[in-house]
């Protein structure tokens, strides 16, 4: 067994850095720092999971956006917000409303969605 980050570099944030995000705050907690061929999952409190893997010519952002991500109950799209900035995001499919009221909070809309499940969005602005 490794010892604790022999292999990838957590840098905590004590206490976080907050900003504002529209009327949303967020909290910057920390940075992991991965090399090629290492990866790291999060997990939602429903269980699902989403990795993040790093590779010799970037990352991997998701797992298979139409298989494992879809089977953990998470959407994957493109949205656009009000000063035109693209975001890829992954939305809990259980928490669909709160991402609609998101969604008009900030004035962002659904480009695409990139798993063959997705939620009709097709009243979004």
């Amino acid at each position: 067994m490794l010892p604790d980050n022999e292999l990838m570099k957590i840098q905590v944030k004590k206490p976080p850095r907050q900003f504002k995000t529209g009327a949303h705050t967020q909290s910057d907690c920390g940075s992991i720092h991965l090399e090629a061929g290492e990866q790291v999952t999060f997990i939602t409190p429903s269980g699902g999971e989403c990795d993040f893997s790093r590779t010799d010519w970037g990352f991997y952002a998701t797992p298979s956006i139409n298989a494992r991500l879809s089977n953990f109950g998470i959407s994957a799209a493109v949205i656009q917000n009000k000063m035109d900035k693209i975001f890829v995001v992954l939305v809990e499919q259980e928490h669909n409303a709160r991402f609609e009221s998101y969604l008009k909070d900030q004035g962002s809309r659904v480009l695409a969605w990139l798993n063959s499940d997705f939620p009709d969005h097709s009243q979004n602005p």
